[in-house]
This record gives structure tokens, sequence and C-alpha cells, in this order.
């Protein structure tokens, strides 16, 4: 597998900076955006693996990005919504709208670093499982 990306979307520095270093181990590449629109855009261009998502961010938020990313269980992607304000609502919201994790602000740098890692793995999978399934169906085909 090429490169495994990142891509950051939060209208704070502060929080770029605290996932920058909790990743800071793992060679991966981060894309960052201070907002809903960059992000999308940054999104559609460099399609990460996994999406790091704040809730709470002026113009578009993080509910309404999750609705244009539209992920799925199969999705080659995953997406973290991270937030301090989220509500009981909110959060079943952003599951409802197939987010992988939702979690509270502040991060714990080690589970924070655990999740990402999990779930770059498991979409990796899902990609390589892709692939695989794609040369059968090819070769299947090829043998009708």
């Amino acid at each position: 597998m090429n490169e495994q990306k990142v891509l950051i979307i939060d209208d704070e520095i502060m929080n770029h900076d605290f996932i920058k270093n909790a990743l800071s181990d793992l060679d991966y590449d981060i894309i960052s955006s201070l907002n809903a629109d960059d992000g999308l855009m940054l999104f559609q261009i460099h399609k990460p693996q996994v999406v790091i998502l704040d809730l709470v961010m002026p113009g578009k938020d993080g509910i309404e990005l999750l609705e244009r990313l539209e992920p799925e269980p199969d999705s080659h992607f995953a997406v973290i919504i991270i937030s301090a304000f989220g509500t009981d609502e909110e959060v079943k919201k952003c599951y409802e709208l197939n987010a992988s994790a939702f979690l509270p602000k502040p991060l714990s740098k080690v589970t924070f670093n655990s999740l990402v890692r999990s779930l770059m793995q498991s979409v990796i999978y899902k990609i390589e499982l892709d692939i695989v399934k794609s040369k059968f169906e090819d070769l299947n085909r090829k043998h009708r």
C-alpha cells in the first residue's frame, strides 16, 4: 500500500498540532484544513484513509461535512469526530451517518494514536480485499 494519509479538519491550530504530535511516531502523510469547505476539497484530491473531523466549526460544521463525505461501512476511509461540545443527539447523528468513532476533547494521546492506527489498518484491509476481489472477478470473467 502506498502512502497512508490522514486528513485533519479542525478550525483550531492547537488541535492540528496535538494530532500531528500524537501521530508523529507513525509514518502517515498528514494533510490539514482549518474549515469544512477546504477539507472537502482536500478529501477529494488526496483521498485519505482516515479523516479527523471537528464537530463544531464556523461555517459548515462537522455533521454537514460528514453528510457530504457519505462514509459507508465498506468505504475506503474512516471518519473520527472530535468535539468538546458534543450532545448525545449529535453523537447519535454522527454514528447514524457512519462515523467510525466519536472522541471527546481533550484527546488522550495514547487512545487517539491507537484508534487512528486501528482504523488505518482496517481501511487498508478493506482496500486490499477489494483489490483481490476485483482480480478474482477478472479471472472468473476470462474463464467463462
